[in-house]
Protein backbone atom coordinates (compact mmCIF):
# COMPACT_ATOMS: atom_id res chain seq x y z
CA UNK A 1 0.00 0.00 0.00
CA UNK A 2 1.30 3.45 -0.88
CA UNK A 3 0.31 5.17 2.35
CA UNK A 4 0.48 2.73 5.23
CA UNK A 5 0.98 3.76 8.83
CA UNK A 6 -0.99 4.81 11.85
CA UNK A 7 -0.96 8.38 10.57
CA UNK A 8 -2.76 7.70 7.26
CA UNK A 9 -5.23 10.53 7.66
CA UNK A 10 -2.61 13.17 8.46
CA UNK A 11 -0.47 11.99 5.55
CA UNK A 12 -3.41 12.12 3.14
CA UNK A 13 -4.38 15.61 4.26
CA UNK A 14 -0.74 16.65 3.84
CA UNK A 15 -0.80 15.21 0.31
CA UNK A 16 -4.03 17.08 -0.36
CA UNK A 17 -2.39 20.31 0.82
CA UNK A 18 0.59 19.70 -1.46
CA UNK A 19 -1.62 18.96 -4.48
CA UNK A 20 -3.76 22.00 -3.72
CA UNK A 21 -0.70 24.24 -3.55
CA UNK A 22 0.92 22.86 -6.72
CA UNK A 23 -2.28 22.93 -8.77
CA UNK A 24 -3.07 26.45 -7.56
CA UNK A 25 0.46 27.65 -8.35
CA UNK A 26 0.49 26.06 -11.81
CA UNK A 27 -2.96 27.46 -12.60
CA UNK A 28 -1.76 30.94 -11.67
CA UNK A 29 1.34 30.50 -13.81
CA UNK A 30 -0.78 29.38 -16.78
CA UNK A 31 -2.89 32.51 -16.30
CA UNK A 32 0.25 34.66 -16.30
CA UNK A 33 1.56 32.95 -19.42
CA UNK A 34 -1.60 33.65 -21.42
CA UNK A 35 -2.33 37.08 -19.89
CA UNK A 36 -1.11 39.34 -22.68
CA UNK A 37 -1.19 36.88 -25.57
CA UNK A 38 -4.76 37.50 -26.72
CA UNK A 39 -5.64 33.82 -26.43
CA UNK A 40 -6.65 31.50 -23.64
CA UNK A 41 -5.30 28.10 -22.64
CA UNK A 42 -8.67 26.63 -23.66
CA UNK A 43 -8.14 27.87 -27.24
CA UNK A 44 -4.42 27.02 -27.44
CA UNK A 45 -4.69 23.58 -25.76
CA UNK A 46 -8.34 22.47 -25.85
CA UNK A 47 -7.75 18.75 -25.26
CA UNK A 48 -5.19 19.29 -22.56
CA UNK A 49 -7.40 21.72 -20.66
CA UNK A 50 -10.42 19.42 -21.02
CA UNK A 51 -8.37 16.57 -19.55
CA UNK A 52 -7.18 18.90 -16.79
CA UNK A 53 -10.76 19.81 -15.87
CA UNK A 54 -11.69 16.11 -15.86
CA UNK A 55 -8.66 15.14 -13.74
CA UNK A 56 -9.41 17.96 -11.30
CA UNK A 57 -13.03 16.83 -11.02
CA UNK A 58 -11.99 13.20 -10.40
CA UNK A 59 -9.43 14.42 -7.84
CA UNK A 60 -12.09 16.41 -6.00
CA UNK A 61 -14.54 13.50 -5.97
CA UNK A 62 -11.84 11.06 -4.82
CA UNK A 63 -10.46 13.27 -2.04
CA UNK A 64 -13.85 14.15 -0.50
CA UNK A 65 -14.38 10.81 1.31
CA UNK A 66 -10.83 10.97 2.64
CA UNK A 67 -11.38 14.42 4.12
CA UNK A 68 -14.93 13.99 5.39
CA UNK A 69 -14.80 10.43 6.73
CA UNK A 70 -11.12 10.18 7.61
CA UNK A 71 -8.60 7.43 7.06
CA UNK A 72 -10.71 4.29 7.16
CA UNK A 73 -8.83 1.11 6.31
CA UNK A 74 -10.92 -0.65 3.72
CA UNK A 75 -10.65 -1.41 0.02
CA UNK A 76 -12.85 1.54 -0.98
CA UNK A 77 -10.64 3.98 0.93
CA UNK A 78 -7.53 2.57 -0.74
CA UNK A 79 -9.20 2.86 -4.15
CA UNK A 80 -10.11 6.51 -3.52
CA UNK A 81 -6.60 7.19 -2.25
CA UNK A 82 -5.03 5.84 -5.44
CA UNK A 83 -7.61 7.71 -7.53
CA UNK A 84 -6.77 11.06 -6.03
CA UNK A 85 -3.03 10.42 -6.20
CA UNK A 86 -3.22 9.55 -9.89
CA UNK A 87 -5.70 12.27 -10.84
CA UNK A 88 -3.84 14.93 -8.84
CA UNK A 89 -0.56 13.96 -10.48
CA UNK A 90 -2.23 13.96 -13.90
CA UNK A 91 -3.67 17.44 -13.28
CA UNK A 92 -0.22 18.75 -12.37
CA UNK A 93 1.33 17.10 -15.44
CA UNK A 94 -1.27 18.58 -17.76
CA UNK A 95 -0.73 22.08 -16.41
CA UNK A 96 3.00 21.57 -16.77
CA UNK A 97 2.43 20.53 -20.38
CA UNK A 98 0.55 23.78 -21.03
CA UNK A 99 3.31 25.81 -19.36
CA UNK A 100 6.48 24.33 -20.81
CA UNK A 101 5.44 21.97 -23.59
CA UNK A 102 6.14 18.27 -24.12
CA UNK A 103 9.93 18.52 -24.40
CA UNK A 104 10.20 20.56 -21.23
CA UNK A 105 8.17 17.93 -19.41
CA UNK A 106 10.49 15.26 -20.79
CA UNK A 107 13.35 17.02 -19.03
CA UNK A 108 11.40 18.11 -15.96
CA UNK A 109 9.86 14.77 -14.93
CA UNK A 110 13.09 12.85 -14.22
CA UNK A 111 14.42 15.76 -12.18
CA UNK A 112 11.11 15.97 -10.29
CA UNK A 113 11.27 12.26 -9.47
CA UNK A 114 14.87 12.72 -8.33
CA UNK A 115 13.85 15.65 -6.12
CA UNK A 116 11.01 13.65 -4.57
CA UNK A 117 13.35 10.73 -3.86
CA UNK A 118 15.92 13.03 -2.26
CA UNK A 119 13.24 14.65 -0.10
CA UNK A 120 11.94 11.21 0.92
CA UNK A 121 15.42 10.08 1.97
CA UNK A 122 16.03 13.34 3.80
CA UNK A 123 12.69 12.92 5.60
CA UNK A 124 13.70 9.40 6.67
CA UNK A 125 16.95 10.78 8.08
CA UNK A 126 15.06 13.48 9.95
CA UNK A 127 12.62 10.92 11.37
CA UNK A 128 15.42 8.64 12.63
CA UNK A 129 17.25 11.63 14.13
CA UNK A 130 14.03 12.73 15.84
CA UNK A 131 13.49 9.22 17.25
CA UNK A 132 17.07 9.15 18.57
CA UNK A 133 16.56 12.50 20.30
CA UNK A 134 13.29 11.30 21.85
CA UNK A 135 14.93 8.11 23.14
CA UNK A 136 17.84 10.07 24.59
CA UNK A 137 15.50 12.56 26.24
CA UNK A 138 13.38 9.74 27.69
CA UNK A 139 16.49 8.07 29.11
CA UNK A 140 17.63 11.32 30.69
CA UNK A 141 14.22 11.87 32.24
CA UNK A 142 14.15 8.40 33.78
CA UNK A 143 17.76 8.72 35.05
CA UNK A 144 17.24 11.97 37.01
CA UNK A 145 16.26 11.65 40.66
CA UNK A 146 12.77 13.10 40.56
CA UNK A 147 11.69 11.72 43.90
CA UNK A 148 14.41 13.53 45.80
CA UNK A 149 13.64 16.76 43.98
CA UNK A 150 9.91 16.42 44.73
CA UNK A 151 10.56 15.73 48.40
CA UNK A 152 12.75 18.81 48.69
CA UNK A 153 10.33 21.05 46.84
CA UNK A 154 7.38 19.96 48.98
CA UNK A 155 9.08 20.98 52.23
CA UNK A 156 8.10 24.53 52.91
CA UNK A 157 9.95 26.48 55.54
CA UNK A 158 7.98 27.16 58.67
CA UNK A 159 7.11 30.76 59.16
CA UNK A 160 8.09 32.38 62.40
CA UNK A 161 5.18 33.37 64.58
CA UNK A 162 5.17 36.80 66.03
Amino acid sequence: MLISSNNDFSKSTALHAVFGFIIGLLTALVGLKFFGSGTTPFIAHPWTMSLFITASFVYTIAVLPEITIGGAHNSTSILFRYMYLISGSLACELLGFVLIGPFGLLLMNPSAFLLVELLRRFDLQIQTFKQQIEVTAQQQITDTPHKKFRQQSLKFPKLARF
